[in-house]
């Protein structure tokens, strides 16, 4: 019975963000983004810099919230369908083929208007 609990629960976390995960998903396009200053927090995570950008993944977070999860034994961590959730979104990411953004954490950001030039005024 905790098997089958566990693979049904693998099954909906890799579901679900394949859904999720996709850019191109009309899902996602519909979640909002909260953003504070240079710190995205939903539907990614995301730390802005003058010229580049930390990424994490979901796969990357859901890896290390797993790895605490198989040593907590109460709450929300404690329960097999969680485990087996975050194990799904884990599965997920690192089978993920066709992605516009790699697998690395640290990513140059584009300009948002590459016509635009910048020129600095002394």
């Amino acid at each position: 019975m905790e098997a089958k609990i566990f693979l049904e629960a693998v099954a909906v976390g890799f579901l679900l963000f394949t859904i999720v995960a996709d850019d191109r998903s009309p899902l996602r396009r519909r979640l909002p983004r909260f953003k504070v200053k240079r710190i995205e927090l939903f539907p990614t995570i995301r730390i802005y810099t003058s010229r580049r950008f930390v990424h994490f993944h979901h796969w990357f977070i859901f890896s290390v919230v797993l790895l605490i999860s198989l040593f907590a034994t109460g709450g929300l961590l404690g329960y097999l369908f969680t485990k087996g959730f975050l194990l799904g979104g884990v599965i997920q990411g690192l089978t993920l083929k066709n992605q516009k953004t790699p697998r690395g954490l640290i990513h140059k950001q584009k300009l948002s208007n590459p016509k635009v030039v910048r020129i600095k005024s002394y």
